[in-house]
């Protein structure tokens, strides 16, 4: 999930993976969720369908954005 997030912005892509069971909120060894690295992503470019459509999808599966207040 991290890779995906990270490095593409393909809601397809992410909802295939989502679709086929991935974890959705693991944490990198930076403290990064998937999430957050979508909503990084989101502040730097806002008008973008592609990461407003998978920030979308990761929230409406279970995806969060702060581990730590997540336990």
């Amino acid at each position: 999930m991290h890779a995906v997030c990270d490095q593409l912005t393909d809601f397809h892509m992410v909802d295939t993976i989502v679709s086929a069971g991935a974890d959705l909120n693991p944490v990198r060894n930076d403290n990064k969720l998937p999430l957050t690295i979508i909503n990084e992503k989101l502040a730097k470019d806002p008008d973008s369908n592609e990461l407003y459509d998978i920030h979308e999808l990761l929230v409406r599966k279970g995806a969060v954005a702060d581990w730590k207040s997540s336990e």
